[in-house]
């Protein structure tokens, strides 16, 4: 079930599912709910980061546009004991230099860490422990666009002035 970006939302999956140690889903799967503990994420959109477009050249009639963007994402932890430890250990982990290296390597930049959440309550007829907690993280993708710019100029201009002798220029000019 993509959102955005696959390598995004794989180091998203693989951090929170490695750091819990419980079954991680993605919210609104079509999926039969999980016995407990899980977990799940919530991929909700934060847009650009300050309108931030980088735009440059990357050959002949090929421009790049890297879009910084930010994301919050919403996990849960559902659990019978420990929900709130669970999510603690989560949250701490983002200052893991190891956890830090794998999340630059699959595209994402920790930036804040949300106020931990106790949503316990009964559900149907029994009482389900639950934590939540929003993150945000810094992300780029990047676009190609093919512009297809004028590369070569020719032709031929006469100039005339004022009854005197004409002259006449040629052009033929490639740019690089």
């Amino acid at each position: 079930m993509a959102r955005v970006n696959s390598t995004l939302e794989k180091t998203l999956y693989d951090w929170v599912s490695t750091q819990t140690g419980i079954t991680t889903i993605w919210d609104k799967q079509t999926t039969k709910r999980p016995a407990l503990p899980f977990c799940t994420i919530a991929w909700l959109d934060g847009g650009t980061l300050n309108g931030t477009v980088d735009t440059q050249y990357k050959e002949l009639d090929t421009v790049e546009h890297t879009f910084r963007n930010i994301v919050i994402v919403s996990i849960n932890i559902y659990a019978e004991t420990d929900h709130l430890s669970k999510m603690s250990d989560l949250r701490n982990s983002l200052q893991f230099e190891g956890v830090r290296e794998d999340m630059r390597k699959g595209g994402l930049r920790p930036r804040i860490q949300g106020a931990i959440q106790d949503l316990s309550g009964i559900v149907d007829t029994s009482f389900e422990l639950r934590s939540q907690c929003d993150f945000t993280f810094a992300y780029s993708l990047s676009y190609d666009e093919v512009v297809g710019e004028i590369h070569t100029v020719t032709g031929d201009i006469d100039l005339n002035y004022q009854g005197e002798k004409q002259t006449e220029i040629n052009i033929d000019k490639t740019i690089d």
